[in-house]
């Protein structure tokens, strides 16, 4: 691979780290961006493919979240995190105070 097409990859690569971590939605980070949608979905796939997204060197850090009583358990998991495209859901049963502990914990290893 050229250094030109290599750089062009970082770049994208950052870019594309940048609107996944930003919270926008992909509309919005295009607008505020001043890219077309369909160049940040060709650089999302094309990364995403080449697993370039994703830190090759990094090694996986598991936190260990306390159970306790104030946070009452049921059937249904009160979070769900995806990695890919980074996505989190939860669930209207999902204690405030677990919520709270779970994005301190992600600040630090995020």
């Amino acid at each position: 691979m050229t250094e030109k097409a290599l750089s062009k990859q970082e770049l994208w690569k950052s870019r594309v780290l940048d609107y996944q971590t930003g919270g926008l939605s992909s509309h919005d980070w295009c607008g505020q961006n001043h890219f077309h949608i369909s160049t940040l979905r060709y650089w999302t796939s094309k990364l995403d493919r080449n697993n370039c997204i994703c830190d090759t060197d990094s090694i996986p850090v598991f936190a260990e979240l306390p159970i306790s009583t104030t946070f009452p358990l049921c059937g249904a998991a009160p979070v769900t995190i995806h990695m890919g495209a980074i996505r989190i859901e939860i669930a209207d049963t999902c204690h405030p105070d677990l919520l709270s502990h779970l994005l301190s914990i992600l600040k630090i290893y995020a």
